[in-house]
């Protein structure tokens, strides 16, 4: 019997416009991208997803870059942008998920910085929300295994008796060894479809 459904975050639930900070490159005369380019180089978003740099100390450690690689204006300007970026939530696929799975309990397990609370508290996200496994707060991220074995201590449950919602095939991929069903998200369709067909077996 499935008691626990862990939910990814960016990429299932929340959605990133992206406009702001395009908009800035662009009247910067930049190419697209190049502050995700330093942000998510893979040491340093390393250090902001497992807590070793808070959310701000990675923005500061990004500005740092962006100064040395332009010049201060153009690192203050794309570090605003990237502050005032809006996302946005994926009720559909939660309503969905409430509906066909009412008793299961949902808890939400993602890479995120300590930045997380602060945006949940801000989509209003919490009282859907049984449990949050951050990896910044656990200090491991998906998709080793013992992201999920944290996640599943946390929610005092089973890997029999979980399911993972995610758009990583890696992280899938993990959890389906673990002897957790798993499911990859491409549209909500497709995802409440495999949820609906799961309890119906149980």
């Amino acid at each position: 019997m499935i008691d626990t459904i862990f939910i990814d975050f960016d990429g299932v639930l929340r959605y990133w416009s992206g406009t702001e900070i395009a908009e800035a490159e662009q009247q910067l005369g930049l190419a697209q991208g190049c502050l995700f380019d330093v942000a998510f180089e893979a040491e340093l978003v390393a250090q902001a997803v497992t807590g070793r740099l808070s959310h701000r100390e990675w923005q500061q450690a990004v500005q740092q870059v962006l100064t040395e690689r332009y010049d201060c204006e153009v690192a203050e300007r794309l570090i605003a942008a990237w502050k005032q970026a809006s996302f946005e939530i994926n009720h559909n696929l939660l309503e969905g998920i409430k509906a066909i799975a009412p008793n299961a309990q949902r808890v939400l397990v993602t890479n995120a910085t300590t930045q997380l609370s602060e945006d949940l508290r801000a989509a209003e996200l919490l009282n859907d929300l049984q449990h949050v496994v951050n990896s910044s707060t656990i200090g491991i991220t998906k998709p080793a295994p013992r992201f999920f074995e944290v996640a599943l201590s946390i929610a005092c449950s089973e890997p029999q008796r979980a399911l993972l919602i995610d758009d990583s095939a890696a992280n899938v991929k993990t959890a389906q060894a673990m002897g957790m069903i798993a499911h990859q998200h491409t549209d909500n369709s497709s995802t409440l479809s495999f949820l609906r067909e799961q309890l119906q077996q149980q």
